[in-house]
């Protein structure tokens, strides 16, 4: 009897929450056919991202661009500097959180919902896919990677959702200013390149240019 009304009293307050933050009227408004077509493009983009990192990125030193490339650099400062190893999908998830909250409030709470589920499938497949050493030249690490996330994000475009990150900053400033903010993206990139040039040497740092302009294309 307590088991059950514990239950009950528990998804009221679920469902208390989710209609306080408007979550539910938000995924009622979502057609049946793009609410499977969002899920189908979360869930390919999580997994060709985590099979980019595992498979090419962090084996071979080589950063990507946005918020994963700055996850990557975070988990390779904690492991040189802090004699401790964050996981990339911990940072990546961390990274996002309050970008995320921000989106909520300044973009919208549907755009918001399939974000939140596109990093959570990231994150996830980044955790639980294993990391393979496929090869160790940096050039072929770069180029594979970056054609593999590219095609990743070249499917969350195509259903119109967002990977989180620079994405939701330069449509929070598009929305409030009116202007399109390319260079956001500019100085994260070149921060994650300064950074990998700096720890493992410049030639790292241009190969992580190869895998931005990749992504890019």
């Amino acid at each position: 009897m307590k088991k059950t009304n514990f239950y009950k009293l528990f998804r009221y307050y679920v469902r208390r929450f989710a209609y306080n933050f408007k979550i539910l009227r938000s995924l009622k408004s979502i057609s049946r056919e793009k609410y499977d077509e969002k899920i189908s493009a979360s869930l390919v983009y999580g997994f060709l991202s985590a099979v980019a990192v595992n498979f090419f990125f962090q084996p071979g030193h080589v950063y990507s661009s946005g918020a994963t490339g700055l996850a990557q650099v975070i988990t390779a400062l904690s492991t040189r500097f802090f004699g401790f190893t964050i996981p990339v999908s911990v940072t990546f998830y961390a990274i996002n959180i309050p970008l995320m909250i921000l989106a909520w409030y300044q973009i919208g709470h549907k755009f918001t919902i399939f974000t939140f589920i596109t990093v959570t499938m990231s994150s996830l497949f980044i955790q639980f896919v294993p990391e393979v050493t496929l090869t160790d030249n940096p050039i072929i690490n770069a180029l594979f990677g970056g054609v593999v996330m590219g095609t990743g994000i070249g499917f969350a475009l195509k259903s119109s959702i967002s990977s989180g990150g620079t994405d939701i900053v330069s449509l929070t400033v598009r929305k409030k200013t009116g202007r399109n903010v390319g260079n956001i993206s500019l100085i994260v990139n070149g921060i994650i390149m300064l950074i990998a040039g700096l720890t493992f040497g410049w030639e790292y740092a241009l190969y992580s240019m190869i895998t931005i302009l990749y992504q890019a294309g």
